[in-house]
């Protein structure tokens, strides 16, 4: 994973967890306008894209991936959730 994807899910797990843990199947967020690690991301299978512009949400992979990893994330800003 290169380093700018690997901020991008720290930042996405931050937001996750800040958001208190919701149900991932239902929990979207939408990346920053400059992001570019989507596709990797997507290709690790760890986000989906939901069909709105630069919208996506966790794959069960990711969901693992921010679970294990929350302890990391702590502190960066927020990815912009749907709630």
């Amino acid at each position: 994973m290169t380093d700018s994807a690997l901020r991008t899910m720290k930042e996405i797990t931050s937001t996750y967890v800040e958001d208190g843990y919701p149900n991932y199947r239902v929990w979207w967020f939408r990346l920053r306008e400059d992001d570019t690690s989507f596709s990797e991301l997507t290709a690790l299978g760890l986000i989906e894209p939901i069909g709105i512009w630069r919208s996506f949400k966790l794959t069960r992979e990711g969901l693992y991936w921010a679970l294990e990893n929350r302890d990391i994330a702590g502190g960066l800003l927020q990815v912009g959730s749907a709630f």
